[in-house]
C-alpha cells in the first residue's frame, strides 16, 4: 500500500525534513514522488532504529556514539582531577571563599564607617563636617552595593 510522506509523518511522528532524509538514505523505500510503500518503510525504519539503538546504526551512528565516548571520558577525566586537587587541598568550597569574603567585606565596612569618627578626632571637625563625610561614606556604600547605580 502506498502512502504519502505526509502519511510518513503522522504514522512515525517525525517531520517531513525526517522522512526526505530517511528516503533520499534508502532506509524509507519510495514507490513514486513524494509516495513510499507503508509496509516496505515501516520494516525498514523499525529495523534502522534497532539498529541505532544496538549501537550498530552505521557510519553516522558509530561516529555519535565515538563523540558520546568522547564526551564520557573527558567528563571522567575531569572529575578524576577534581578528586586529585581535593586531595591535595588544592581545591576550597565555594561556600567558605564566599564566607571568607563576607568576613573581609564586613570588617572593610565597619572600617569606612569609622572613618568620620576618627577624622573628627584628628582633624577638629565640626559634628556638620562629620556628619556629611559619614553621609558621603554611605552613598558610596550603597552605591557598591547596587552594582554602580548611584544612592536614591
Amino acid at each position: 500500500m502506498d502512502v504519502s510522506r505526509e502519511r510518513l509523518v503522522r504514522i512515525f511522528g517525525i517531520s517531513p525534513r525526517a522522512i526526505n532524509d530517511l528516503g533520499s538514505r534508502g532506509i524509507l523505500v519510495k514507490s513514486g514522488h513524494d509516495c513510499y510503500d507503508l509496509d516496505l518503510s515501516v520494516i525498514a525504519y523499525t529495523s534502522h532504529l534497532r539498529e541505532i539503538a544496538s549501537g550498530r546504526g552505521g557510519e553516522a551512528a558509530g561516529q555519535n556514539l565515538t563523540a558520546e565516548r568522547a564526551k564520557l571520558a573527558a567528563i571522567q577525566a575531569e572529575e578524576k582531577s577534581l578528586k586529585v586537587a581535593k586531595a591535595k587541598g588544592e581545591l576550597v568550597p565555594a561556600d567558605a571563599v564566599a564566607r571568607e569574603w563576607i568576613a573581609i567585606l564586613q570588617r572593610v565596612r565597619a572600617a569606612l564607617l569609622a572613618v568620620p569618627a576618627r577624622a573628627q578626632q584628628r582633624l577638629n571637625l565640626t559634628t556638620k563636617d562629620v556628619s556629611e563625610l559619614d553621609l558621603e561614606i554611605r552613598a558610596v556604600l550603597t552605591e557598591i552595593g547596587t552594582d554602580g547605580q548611584p544612592a536614591q
